[in-house]
């Protein structure tokens, strides 16, 4: 989080993605753990930004994923925008990832005590 209180999205750290859009079918919804590599800022004023990033729940090889997405919502908890996409409808929640998060989404128990961003590391390799 920023000194001004909003959720902020840092590069090298991992977050909880929610995505929506009517591609997934009735259940509405994905979710994954994505680790930053980049944001870059549009300075055009139209609150859009690149994401460059590392989708953990996507086969191997093609977990690097770069969204346009343009911010609806952003306070201190998390960051609601919509894709930037011809082709599909699709939004985007990032907030804080938690054990309870990975828990709760994909019955991962993270060891008590250990941290989420390392345990994540870990996994990654």
């Amino acid at each position: 989080m920023t000194p001004s209180g909003r959720f902020t999205l840092e590069a090298g750290c991992w977050y909880a993605l929610e995505l929506m859009g009517e591609e997934f079918g009735p259940s509405l919804r994905a979710y994954s753990p994505v680790k930053v590599f980049g944001v870059q800022l549009f300075k055009d004023g139209s609150r859009r930004f690149d994401l460059d990033f590392f989708h953990a729940n996507y086969p191997a090889g093609v977990q690097h994923k770069r969204y346009t997405i343009k911010t609806i919502e952003r306070n201190r908890f998390f960051l609601l925008g919509g894709v930037d996409s011809p082709s599909v409808s699709r939004f985007v929640l990032l907030s804080p990832i938690s054990a309870d998060w990975l828990n709760e989404h994909f019955q991962i128990e993270v060891p008590q005590g250990e941290d989420v961003e390392r345990f994540l590391e870990r996994q990654q390799t």
